[in-house]
């Protein structure tokens, strides 16, 4: 680690890069973890709270998104001018202590409040982890680092289903568990004390193992906000046409992965630790290879589209992604209806490990953080802000039957993907022949 080279030019080395790489992605995945656990314990929390399904869609996805990305924007602003170490070990620390206290809910209102916390803390993780991730890599290596850590997202939904029905498992053959201070606990609230505990371990690696890189690629312009909102209006046709048509996809897989334990459970009639076992593995097979593959495709579909590459897969993913979308909640065999979520899962996660590399080919570094905030505000508020309580809002209003909630995810897949998948074809030229004197 010599960060006199670095001072003076040099890259940092490639295994400390890997290394630093590999924290981040964990904590990426710690991340969705204590964000995705809620989605097993669906039942539990619904019978002993007395909620709806439009609750839990609330829970699961306005509470945390809402903080999440309006303190994103505000958090990336620390990002592009402090210390990104420092704000992502406090981050981590914050949330980890905001998964627990959503084990000590007694009410929707309190849940709230917890998820809440718990999207605050989260906030602080990808714009610092995006900008120090392009300066550790060179720009001919930065799309791959950035798949790796953004896999992180999959692998998190995955290991949160196989790990929380393990650790659901267990818990419900002990019962009621007696712990000092807190007394009884039910088995949906010590399952999120065990996710959310961790968070003290990975504040002390950060602190002790992650340092702080070089900042790179620095325009003349400076890094204040109203130099950034200048520098932002006058390309906002670049960079709206990129957040809106990945947004309208994370929308759909943010409803695929609230709700898919619960078509699991409703429809098939397996145990939430069943679901989240099959399911999980599902997911962690499937997820992170799209996200591999997605990375190769760009890197091969830049000749041909340059800059334009990223949404090009975007666009292959939106609308390839509809068949199965539409043909797994039909299934009536639970086996085929898994070998259609992977597939379905599969092909949305191909654009998502290189679409914040994309928005780095056009940005200066002292606005990265900011335009990542705004990247994670958009798929966040629309995505995973609205995405789960729609589904919950066509099942409890629409359907009007619980057992629907199949259905009600095939009607996010045509409307969605096919939304995605236009705008994102419409916004491949504007990045194609995009020129900044600013980028090098």
């Amino acid at each position: 680690m010599n960060t006199h080279a670095e001072a003076n030019g040099e890259w940092p080395s490639l295994r400390y890069a890997w290394f630093v790489v590999i924290v981040l992605m964990t904590l990426y995945i710690f991340s969705f973890i204590d964000r995705m656990i809620i989605a097993l314990l669906v039942a539990p929390i619904k019978e002993d709270l007395v909620l709806t399904d439009t609750d839990i869609g609330l829970l699961h996805g306005l509470a945390f998104a809402l903080f999440y990305t309006f303190m994103g924007v505000f958090i990336a602003r620390l990002a592009d001018n402090w210390n990104r170490t420092k704000l992502v070990a406090i981050g981590v620390l914050l949330w980890g202590l905001a998964t627990a206290a959503c084990g000590l809910a007694g009410s929707f209102a309190t849940l709230f409040i917890a998820r809440i916390f718990v999207g605050i803390g989260e906030a602080s993780l990808s714009p610092a982890a995006y900008s120090m991730i392009s300066d550790y890599f060179p720009p001919e290596k930065r799309a791959r680092a950035m798949s790796v850590y953004t896999s992180g997202i999959y692998f998190g939904v995955g290991a949160a289903l196989v790990f929380g029905g393990i650790v659901i498992g267990l818990v419900e053959r002990i019962g009621l568990l007696e712990l000092p201070v807190l007394g009884s606990i039910k088995a949906w609230q010590a399952v999120f004390f065990v996710v959310g505990l961790p968070g003290v371990l990975f504040f002390v690696i950060v602190k002790l193992f992650v340092r702080e890189p070089v900042r790179r690629e620095v325009s003349a312009t400076p890094p204040t906000f109203a130099a950034f909102r200048a520098y932002f209006t006058t390309r906002r046709k670049l960079y709206l046409g990129h957040y809106i048509g990945f947004a309208f996809m994370v929308l759909y897989s943010y409803s695929f992965s609230a709700w898919t334990p619960a078509v699991i459970t409703r429809g098939y009639g397996l145990t939430p630790a069943e679901s989240g076992l099959w399911l999980g593995l599902v997911i962690l097979l499937s997820a992170p290879s799209g996200i591999m593959v997605g990375s190769v495709l760009s890197q091969r579909l830049h000749e041909t589209y340059g800059r334009g590459a990223v949404l090009h897969v975007g666009v292959i993913a939106a609308f390839t992604g509809i068949v199965p979308g539409v043909l797994f909640p039909l299934a009536t065999n639970v086996w085929v209806a898994l070998g259609l979520m992977g597939i379905t899962q599969f092909l949305i996660s191909l654009p998502f490990g290189v679409a914040p590399a994309a928005l780095h080919e056009v940005t200066p570094n002292q606005f990265r953080g900011q335009v990542i905030a705004i990247y994670l505000f958009f798929i966040n508020i629309i995505g995973l802000g609205t995405g789960p309580m729609i589904v919950g809002l066509i099942t409890d209003y629409g359907f009007r039957d619980e057992g629907a909630v199949g259905y009600s995810l095939l009607v996010m897949a045509l409307v969605f993907l096919p939304l995605s998948g236009f705008i994102l074809s419409r916004a491949r030229a504007t990045f194609r022949d995009y020129q900044d004197a600013d980028i090098k």
